[in-house]
């Protein structure tokens, strides 16, 4: 990598343990609020009657 203050800030940020730390809540709420499911869900919501709007980003 080159050394370059972007770089070195970079690196100083993922060796900061406050950093960690909250991206660890960041990502504990995230989840809490996600639910993984299978295909079969998707299938299922797609036999609703209905529109549906897919932002697949």
């Amino acid at each position: 990598m080159p050394d370059t203050p972007a770089v070195s800030n970079e690196i100083a940020w993922l060796e900061d343990d406050a950093a960690v730390e909250w991206l660890v809540g960041m990502y504990r709420d995230l989840a809490s609020q996600l639910r993984i499911v299978g295909e079969e869900y998707l299938a299922a919501l797609l036999q609703r009657s209905g529109t549906v709007i897919f932002e697949g980003a």
